[in-house]
């Protein structure tokens, strides 16, 4: 057992050594600058020309190095570029975002959370917390439901059906007839893209026999210079005054800041419609 255990760590170990080396590969032809022969790229890294090979093999296969046919050139592959660029979007939507949340939160003294779309849906990533003991929390890294929650349903009525479609019928098999069907679920999506709001309202249960306390939850799009959508911004309430009208004080805040966020992201709205949409 004990061998078995110690074979296990060194596999664990070496697996680690060789991500590492993957990055110090990619990050020396980022360096280099321009295409270059594997005898150069060796010697910038000091690694044999035989082992350096091996990886490069590899990661041209996983698309993240290109090859030259004709010249034998190495480079930064195309499998690199949507991450690169994924990346680049979430860094300048934090940097963006971060002040206008904390705007938004002192105006209006409530909880906003900020989402982004991940491969099994969507992902808070930051948060502007107004109480303490909020009973509602959403953590930061935490997945949240496409169908049941505000911000989920954004996501749905802004992406292309092939993004989501799996992650629905998931949700169906998971919790039956709680989710909307079809035709219901359309008209919903279409109610959202018209105006550019998501709204929900849920009882949820409470500690010490309280009772139900009821959240309210607005959500709206930010979208990026492409035109897509990359995040939704959710202010999530447990105060029976706010206000889920899209013309409340709480909504034209809301709106109000995902734009000016797209805007700084390169967002040009079209000139008719509102261009909003939360779920």
């Amino acid at each position: 057992m004990k061998l078995a255990e110690s074979l296990s760590e060194e596999n664990t170990k070496g697996r680690i050594k060789a991500v590492g080396k993957v990055f110090e590969i990619l990050n020396a032809l980022a360096a280099i600058g321009a295409p270059c022969r594997l005898s150069v790229l060796s010697r910038h890294l000091g690694m044999p020309a035989n082992v350096l090979r091996s990886y490069l093999v590899n990661l041209r296969d996983l698309g993240m190095v290109n090859q030259n046919v004709a010249t034998g050139l190495y480079d930064l592959g195309p499998a690199l570029v949507p991450l690169g660029m994924a990346a680049l979007r979430r860094f300048d939507l934090m940097k963006v975002a971060q002040p206008l949340m904390e705007e938004l939160g002192e105006g209006l003294n409530e909880p906003v959370t900020l989402l982004t779309w991940g491969d099994r849906g969507p992902i808070a990533i930051h948060s502007v917390e107004r109480y303490r003991n909020f009973p509602y929390e959403v953590k930061i890294g935490s997945l949240v439901s496409v169908t049941a929650t505000a911000a989920g349903r954004c996501f749905l009525a802004h992406l292309p059906f092939d993004r989501w479609e799996d992650l629905v019928a998931k949700e169906r098999q998971e919790r039956g007839a709680v989710v909307p069907g079809d035709a219901e679920l359309k008209m919903e999506l279409e109610k959202i893209r018209r105006s550019g709001l998501a709204t929900r309202r849920d009882l949820l249960a409470t500690r010490e026999g309280l009772g139900p306390l009821q959240i309210k939850v607005l959500a709206a799009p930010v979208f990026g210079a492409d035109g897509k959508m990359v995040a939704a911004l959710a202010i999530i309430s447990q105060d029976p005054a706010f206000e889920l009208d899209g013309a409340g004080r709480q909504a034209t805040a809301l709106t109000d800041v995902t734009r000016r966020i797209s805007g700084q992201l390169g967002y040009r709205a079209p000139d008719s419609g509102k261009g909003g949409g939360a779920a």
